[in-house]
């Protein structure tokens, strides 16, 4: 089967790297964005192979991938990555698959206790900060309701590479972390600045009034 054409890589483009993974029988998703500032001659012919160039980059060798799993309990099974252009329009996905546990041999709890990662931009307004929830990590680093800092230095550099342009030494392509919560909107999405790992254990509240009746 012939691979889809997507059309070449255009600077402000938008890619949605989504992350399945298996936690205690429930399905967790990890999304981040991505917007190409920079193109160079270069870069691939067809954004279906930049999917790949991508995913190559995020799979290497001291990668986010790697550092993800760095800071996972041997409970989390990430499944694939899906990579999507999603603005300036929305094509079809390309999957990648990763089929590895995470490096900890520690157990955790379910995937609504979690780390808060905060993102920040430059914009300075609700619109201009996110948060990422990460499940997964070993219950061990858990000191009452916070985080034992001295734990979860593998977390913390996970959360450090948030913000970690994905760059080619050739310059064929500059793809820059951002806020996915304005795709749908006339403003491109803003670049992540900075981030800072929340010191407090985050419980997310899941509404099961009326399940099981």
């Amino acid at each position: 089967m012939a691979a889809p054409i997507l059309g070449i890589p255009e600077v402000d483009d938008i890619y949605q790297c989504s992350f399945r993974a298996d936690l205690h029988d429930e399905i967790v998703r990890m999304v981040l964005h991505y917007r190409l500032r920079a193109v160079g001659p270069t870069i691939d012919a067809d954004r279906w192979d930049f999917y790949s160039t991508i995913h190559g980059k995020l799979n290497a060798a001291g990668g986010l991938i790697e550092k993800l799993l760095a800071c996972s309990s041997q409970d989390i099974d990430y499944n694939h990555v899906r990579i999507q252009l999603v603005r300036p329009t929305r094509k079809v996905y390309r999957q990648f698959q990763i089929d590895l546990i995470g490096d900890q041999a520690n157990g955790c709890h379910a995937v609504n206790v979690a780390m808060a990662i905060t993102k920040r931009t430059s914009f300075p307004a609700p619109d201009g900060v996110g948060t990422l929830h990460l499940g997964g990590l070993p219950t061990a680093w858990m000191d009452g309701g916070r985080w034992d800092a001295a734990l979860t230095g593998t977390a913390i550099t996970f959360a450090n590479a948030l913000d970690d342009e994905i760059n080619d030494a050739g310059g064929a392509y500059e793809l820059v972390p951002c806020l996915g919560g304005r795709i749908g909107s006339l403003v491109l999405p803003y670049y992540i600045t900075s981030v800072a790992v929340q010191p407090e254990v985050r419980t997310m509240y899941r509404r099961t009034k009326g399940i099981g009746e």
